[in-house]
C-alpha cells in the first residue's frame, strides 16, 4: 500500500510499480490519494497468466476489497482521520 503524494505519485505508479512486479509473491497494489478519498487497487491473476487489473474505489460510502487479504475495508475507516479532506 502506497499512501500517494504529489512529489512521488508517479514514481509509486511508474518505476516502482515495475519493479515490484519483478517479484514472483507481489500481487496487489493500493494506491491511496491523500487529499481525497479514491483508491487505485491493482491486483495481478494467476489464473489468467499473470495479467494486472485495476479498479479504482472513489468516496467514502465505498468498500475496498482486498483480495490477497479476502477482506473489505471501508474508505470511511481508511480515511477517519484525514483533515482537509477533498470531496470527489
Amino acid at each position: 500500500m502506497e499512501v500517494l503524494s504529489p512529489s512521488t505519485e508517479a514514481y509509486d505508479r511508474g518505476e516502482k510499480f515495475h519493479r515490484y512486479c519483478a517479484l514472483p509473491s507481489f500481487c496487489e497494489y493500493l494506491l491511496v490519494n491523500a487529499q481525497s478519498p479514491i483508491i487505485d487497487s491493482l491486483y495481478r491473476d494467476h489464473s489468467t497468466a499473470g495479467i494486472w487489473s485495476m479498479r479504482t474505489i472513489i468516496g467514502l460510502d465505498q468498500h475496498l476489497p482486498i483480495f490477497s487479504l479476502d477482506a473489505h475495508i471501508p474508505l470511511r475507516e481508511i480515511y477517519h482521520q484525514t483533515r482537509d479532506l477533498r470531496p470527489v
